[in-house]
């Protein structure tokens, strides 16, 4: 595997190269070709490959690697209603109910707010926290609440 980063003024390239062809590419002509075109060149924003950078450090990979895993877990949207659809077909095989799109929208529509629900919640709880500090920062304390001076301090 070959990684090099090249920066320029405002773009940055990294060089990805893929493992050797697949076992399967048994034509010469495709085996020879393969490896030449398995290179590609991203050409992205400094501040982007920066940011790649930090999150690739944060998961103890090479931005190379992160690419790869976004590339192979991010699904399309005709993959994704590929996935409803087999999701149907097997909730109905193993447990007999046919889910419909409408139970979709209901259940995508609960959960959306619920989950802003919870959201708000937090950001009340942050708030009365916050609000709740800074009462307590302003409030003098008892009188008589001080430990009286030492004898050091009245000589």
């Amino acid at each position: 595997m070959i990684t090099t980063i090249a920066q320029r003024s405002h773009v940055t390239t990294e060089t990805l190269t893929d493992p050797a062809p697949p076992e399967s590419a048994t034509d010469p002509y495709t085996r020879r070709i393969l490896p030449a075109m398995a290179d590609a060149m991203i050409r992205v924003p400094a501040h982007v490959r920066d940011r790649l950078a930090v999150l690739a450090e944060a998961r103890g990979t090479s931005i190379r690697a992160l690419i790869q895993q976004f590339a192979e877990a991010t699904l399309t949207p005709e993959e994704r209603a590929a996935k409803v659809e087999e999701t149907k077909a097997y909730v109905h095989r193993h447990f007999g109910v046919n889910v419909t799109d409408e139970d979709l929208a209901e259940t995508k529509h609960e959960l959306t707010r619920f989950f802003a629900q919870q959201d708000q919640d937090r950001h009340q709880a942050q708030t009365q926290a916050h609000e709740d500090q800074e009462r307590q920062e302003q409030t003098p304390p008892p009188a008589g609440s001080e430990d009286p001076p030492s004898r050091e301090d009245a000589a």
